[in-house]
């Protein structure tokens, strides 16, 4: 229940008045009986009309004030309980919303739901009944007994010596009923969980005909509610008979020696009057107990439930500063190395003493010189990594005063090469833009081998074939480099990701999905990712959006360690289309503009352009405001993955990720898409089943078991990986795969 107090601080001033009012209304009660007993014995016994009238005057007044104080004490009670209920609702939906993948794992959607509504819910009533009746039970029935004694010791310890007896009874029961009622919230999340599958799969139940057999599951499961329920409550409900049992055995006694007390003169008649009406009130007192008792249950219960949730963040946060520990010495050299790179680029880019002649660039490089025509038309300094031996094409390091080469230095020149330390770079801030296919001088390159990863240890590639295909996707890009048209607004920079022995596997799980995998997505090139189903492919996805981290190896973003990003800055440049659409209740314009609520029509009609549902868009009735179903009902397979497409490309990303996001379109529109796709300055990772989008990719990845098996083009994987051939014959034939192998 401290979690209750720790949100009451914030209406305690409102929580204490309602208590003031309480116990004024309380004590101005506990008086009554006396009062009572004086207008008998003093006015009434003597026939003295002016007592009468005192002592009523008094009994009327009191009477009001506390009718008064009562109004007054609901009225903050209510104030306290439903703000409070407002904070913890608005608690539960943040920490929800902050929950990591695995977390959101752990908790069933129905049952965040419960805890979200009913068990907020309890807790609001819970506190309201506290500070009205809760605190005012057990005072009203200490105070009667204290005024019981004051007005006859004797007849007042026949009231006292039942209740100790009561409380312990009703302690017992408090503690078993808090157990009955949390099973009954575990039933109650159960039955919520069978309407939600019930309400989603509706068309799929009616379809396969499956009414009666879901009807009899959510039969069995109300039915196991109901029972724990009234289970429960028949509990609390044994405290009833028994208070009832001992306070009219009291009352009883009362009677008995309070008129043979009478009778000797050691007792008035007030006297008997007012100990009989303490012993009511005490009895109704300890009557309402079992609906405390089931009240203040319940709400523990909830109160439980609700922490779990409040507090489940803490121990994943510890988690990962835990795991960050564990390789903080390897974020530590990262971070240093970034800081001498970013050093190292100022001071080249400011004296200019970095450049290399193209033959001595191409022996410390392995990189094949450009002519200096070619040179000084394309002016992009291409960055070499020492330790990599690799080259990232087109990357713009400096500015654009200092990137112009004169025709001159061209000539001397092929090309500027900026060195960098340990493959850390400072970011470059360009204009992200669209690209658009232009006839470029190619650059004369032979197609080096696939890599096939193949060696005992989790498939590792040996060094030379892993070098040969890094040059072959370099001098691909190199091939495809396009002009640059600048998109209006956009800013950025197409992001590297690399993956360096990157293992993996679900919480609570002992299978490992992923296993050593390791390749580099180029910036702004399209890399695809073909496997069978379970092979890793969505869990590999997951974990460049960071909803898991992997159990080892490292995942870097322009050469950070992704664990070193803030979360909201790492996903702001991420772009993502899951498998299962999801669509919101809304317009097509809010749907789209979900992704970025600061774009204007033109940026929502051009995404929309480029993922291809512009023009069903404006055939609509509506346009851009036709308003959408629950989760998009009235749109087809196609037009729901275009419209979450065009949610992603108005992020405007640097990076995009497409979880088999193509499945429902048809060939023709699947081709237009990824044709608009390979023109995006993003760098782009594609899970696809299709030849036909992985012919489009600049690198394709085969997973199988959680291994990569193979990387490389289309065309190489054609030639050299006996699975991605399979996989070709079974979606295009057997004689197209024979007519493509006698081609090559």
């Amino acid at each position: 229940m401290s979690l209750m107090f720790s949100f009451l601080k914030k209406y305690r001033v409102a929580a204490i008045l309602a208590l003031l009012m309480m116990l004024i209304e309380l004590t101005l009660e506990l008086i009554q009986p006396y009062l009572i007993s004086k207008i008998i014995d003093d006015g009434i016994s003597k026939q003295y009309m002016p007592a009468v009238w005192l002592w009523g005057g008094i009994l009327v007044g009191g009477t009001v004030i506390a009718f008064l104080a009562g109004i007054f004490s609901s009225f903050y009670a209510s104030y306290a309980s439903q703000g409070l209920g407002y904070d913890l609702r608005d608690a539960l939906y943040r920490k929800v919303q902050s929950f990591s993948y695995s977390l959101f794992g752990q908790f069933a959607t129905s049952s965040l739901i419960t805890r979200l509504t009913n068990d907020v819910t309890i807790l609001q009533d819970m506190l309201f009944m506290g500070l009205r009746f809760m605190l005012r039970m057990p005072l009203l029935v200490i105070g009667s007994s204290m005024m019981a004694l004051i007005v006859n010791v004797k007849l007042g310890l026949l009231l006292v010596v039942g209740v100790p007896i009561l409380l312990l009874f009703v302690m017992a029961i408090m503690k078993r009923a808090a157990a009955s009622f949390e099973r009954v919230q575990r039933r109650l999340d159960t039955v919520n969980n069978v309407m939600q599958e019930n309400l989603t799969g509706m068309r799929l139940i009616r379809v396969f005909v499956r009414k009666q057999h879901e009807r009899r599951r959510f039969e069995q499961h109300s039915s196991e509610l109901m029972n724990d329920t009234v289970s429960a409550l028949r509990l609390t409900e044994t405290t009833m008979p028994f208070i009832l049992f001992i306070m009219n055995a009291s009352i009883i006694a009362v009677l008995w020696f309070g008129h043979r007390d009478i009778l000797t003169g050691s007792a008035s008649v007030g006297e008997v009057v007012a100990i009989i009406n303490y012993s009511m009130r005490t009895m109704g007192a300890l009557s309402a107990f079992s609906m405390i008792v089931a009240s203040f249950s319940r709400a523990r219960a909830s109160a439980g439930r609700m922490d779990e949730v409040l507090t489940a963040e803490e121990a994943v946060h510890d988690a990962v500063v835990a795991q960050s520990t564990v390789g903080g010495q390897v974020y530590e050299r990262a971070e240093q190395r970034n800081k001498r790179a970013t050093r190292l680029d100022k001071t080249s880019t400011q004296s200019d003493q970095v450049a290399m002649r193209s033959d001595q660039a191409s022996a410390q490089t392995n990189q094949v010189a450009m002519r200096p025509d070619q040179a000084s038309a394309q002016t992009n300094q291409v960055a070499v990594r020492p330790d990599q031996a690799s080259v990232q094409a087109n990357q713009v390091d400096v500015q654009p005063e200092q990137a112009s080469v004169q025709a001159d230095q061209a000539a001397g020149q092929s090309t500027h090469v900026a060195a960098r330390s340990n493959g850390a770079a400072a970011k470059s801030h360009v204009e992200t833009v669209f690209r658009h296919p232009q006839p470029s001088a190619s650059v004369g390159m032979q197609a080096a081998p696939i890599t096939i990863q193949s060696s005992a240890r989790y498939g590792e590639a040996t060094g030379k074939d892993k070098h040969a295909t890094d040059r072959a996707y370099v001098a691909r890009s190199q091939q495809q480099t396009r002009d640059r048209v600048v998109f209006p607004g956009q800013t950025g920079h197409a992001a590297e990701v690399e993956l360096q022995g990157v293992h993996f596997r679900y919480p609570d799980t002992e299978r490992p999905i992923l296993k050593d995998i390791s390749f580099v997505a180029r910036p702004g090139r399209m890399t695809a990712i073909m496997g069978a189903t379970g092979s890793g492919k969505s869990s590999l996805i997951q974990l460049m959006l960071r909803l898991y981290d992997p159990n080892a190896g490292t995942i870097c973003m322009d050469g950070q360690d992704i664990r070193l990003i803030e979360e909201h800055e790492l996903r702001n440049h991420i772009g993502y289309v899951p498998q299962e659409i999801v669509l919101f209740t809304g317009t097509i314009r809010e749907n789209i503009a979900w992704g970025n609520e600061h774009a204007t029509l033109d940026e929502i009609q051009e995404a929309a352009r480029i993922a291809q549902i512009h023009d069903t868009i404006v055939n609509l009735p509506g346009g851009y405001e036709t308003r959408l179903g629950q989760r998009g009902v009235n749109l087809s397979g196609g037009q729901k993955q275009r419209l979450s497409i065009a949610r992603a490309l108005v992020r405007k990303p640097s990076l995009l990720l497409l979880d088999d996001s193509t499945s429902a379109l048809d060939v023709r529109t699947e081709a237009k898409l990824l044709e608009e796709l390979g023109q995006l300055s993003c760098t782009t990772v594609l899970i696809t089943q299709k030849i036909s989008s992985t012919i489009r990719a600049d690198k394709v990845l085969l997973l199988q078991d959680g291994r990569l098996i193979a990387e490389g083009g289309h065309e190489q994987l054609l030639q050299a990986s006996e699975l991605y051939r399979r996989i070709y014959a079974s979606q295009f034939g057997e004689e197209e795969l024979q007519h493509v192998e006698g081609v090559h």
